[in-house]
């Protein structure tokens, strides 16, 4: 019901999500699980009325956390076998490095807030309106947006096409699977889209996105009136996205798909040193 602050909200979570994806693999998929989760909790509260109460909701954060990490922990293992430096966390505690990273604005905070601009006009319009037309622009710029570093635009148009593939995709399976067989395929569909997105990046982004939709869009289970409409959001937040990639520090190197901001020698990248890999 506060539409400035829950966009000034989304702005914080997607800035400080993407100084953490650049600290190291594991971050990386917390940076991705941390802003699913304000998203989602901002929609389920705004679409069907859930009351976030205390204390259940503090327990349901610890036990989420918890998971969350272990999902990263197994992920990370999984996309840094058989890598470099470039993907070793930073020397020293995580939370120094991306203090760091935020006082002298470096190439993961400048992602960060490349992510946060968009993000946060969408979440304001879908707080302003309350409609799902506004939040499938939020999801889509939120799906091509994802906190893995800056990526080159060739890759952030292949998750736009990758998001545009998985509305389709919501469409046809709904059709055929509905209630907690598709809450439970979407689960499985999320965790095997972080696993797997940097081997595999369009099947692991519409296997993400699908699940972000399904969580997001659909907390009251209705999934109505996908095609037509909700391909023309999909797209706009897709442009959103994409503008914000091509128009926001510009000049910055990109980083590998799901790659953090760091040096072979795992010091993180200041604003005057180069990225590897």
């Amino acid at each position: 019901g506060r539409p400035p602050a829950a966009a000034v909200a989304m702005a914080a979570v997607a800035l400080v999500t993407g100084v953490a994806a650049g600290q190291g693999p594991t971050t990386a998929v917390l940076g991705v699980l941390a802003s699913f989760g304000y998203l989602l909790a901002a929609t389920v509260v705004t679409l069907a009325g859930v009351e976030l109460t205390w204390p259940l909701g503090a327990v349901a954060i610890v036990v989420g956390g918890v998971a969350g990490f272990a999902v990263a922990a197994v992920s990370a293992a999984v996309r840094s076998r058989g890598t470099t430096g470039a993907l070793r966390p930073p020397r020293g505690a995580v939370v120094v490095a991306m203090a760091r990273s935020l006082r002298t604005f470096d190439a993961a905070a400048r992602d960060g807030a490349r992510r946060a601009v968009p993000l946060a006009v969408g979440m304001h319009l879908f707080q302003s309106t309350g409609s799902r037309d506004a939040l499938w622009v939020l999801v889509a710029a939120f799906a091509v947006l994802l906190p893995t570093g800056k990526v080159p635009l060739d890759v952030a148009a292949l998750r736009a096409v990758a998001t545009m593939a998985a509305v389709v995709v919501v469409g046809v399976v709904e059709s055929f699977v509905g209630g907690a067989a598709l809450l439970a395929l979407a689960a499985v569909l999320l965790l095997g889209g972080l696993v797997y997105a940097g081997r595999y990046p369009l099947a692991g982004t519409v296997a993400m996105t699908v699940a972000v939709i399904v969580f997001a869009a659909a907390p009251d289970g209705r999934l109505d009136d996908w095609a037509a409409h909700r391909l023309v959001d999909t797209l706009i937040g897709c442009a959103l996205a994409l503008a914000a990639l091509a128009l926001l520090w510009p000049g910055d190197p990109d980083a590998a798909p799901g790659a953090p901001f760091t040096t072979a020698d795992g010091d993180p990248t200041g604003p005057d040193r180069p990225l590897t890999g």
